[in-house]
């Protein structure tokens, strides 16, 4: 959906990409996207650590940590949607390192 992101929201820059993770929203020039809450919490963990490779094990801890039962698939799924909302900047590149995890290189 469209939405404007808040002109006083501090963002983090992910390429050509503003971030806004207390609102959830991804702006680009070309679109603004609302974000679910395990996307925000998954591509902020990746915004503060970028070109680094981030294990699953750490992703799935800190994103699905309150939910008890959880599978890597889960992962690959909302790595795959963020794939798709970043795909404007193809400087922005959310990696797969096989058996380890996942990068984000900007």
């Amino acid at each position: 959906k469209k939405t404007s992101a808040p002109d006083t929201e501090e963002f983090l820059a992910i390429g050509s990409y503003k971030f806004y993770p207390k609102s959830g929203l991804l702006s680009h020039p070309k679109e603004t996207l609302s974000l679910s809450r395990k996307e925000t919490t998954l591509l902020t963990l990746f915004a503060h650590n970028p070109n680094e490779l981030l294990l699953r094990d750490r992703l799935l801890k800190e994103v699905w940590e309150d939910e008890g039962v959880i599978t890597g698939r889960s992962l690959d799924m909302f790595v795959s949607k963020l794939r798709k909302k970043l795909h404007h900047d193809s400087a922005v590149n959310l990696v797969n390192v096989h058996g380890k995890g996942y990068r984000l290189e900007v």
